[in-house]
């Protein structure tokens, strides 16, 4: 049986079980961040005093895009199938590829910072 065989295999084995993994909390600076990624900046979301005025949640709200996206974070956080020996960073500033972003890259995480240039040899082995 093949590596995706085998991968597959044993992600059938827990369709339907339940993963519990840590909590993640949405703070008002990752809305904001979500908020400036898509150009949707509508109070609800980013105006905190006029949200609690207008808006019948009185509080702000994530987006529901940015709900959707939290789940492959949910999934990696109770993926039992991790292993840190094979994984693997790209940095989004690699001079390999020769990106260029349309606006500057404000919030960056120290493994995505510190993470080695693209090596085919070593981002593509397993």
């Amino acid at each position: 049986m093949g590596a995706a065989e085998d991968g597959l295999a044993k992600l059938q084995a827990v369709v339907g079980k339940e993963g519990v993994g840590e909590w993640h909390t949405v703070d008002q600076k990752q809305i904001n961040l979500f908020a400036d990624a898509t150009l949707d900046h509508q109070f609800i979301h980013i105006d905190p005093e006029k949200s609690a005025q207008l808006s019948p949640y009185k509080v702000t709200i994530a987006h529901g895009f940015l709900t959707l996206t939290d789940d492959s974070e949910v999934i990696y956080l109770v993926d039992e199938f991790y292993s840190p020996e094979n994984e693997r960073v790209v940095r989004y500033d690699d001079p390999r590829f020769r990106i260029e972003w349309p606006a500057e890259v404000r919030v960056i995480s120290d493994k995505d910072r510190t993470a080695r240039d693209f090596d085919p040899a070593y981002h593509l082995s397993r």
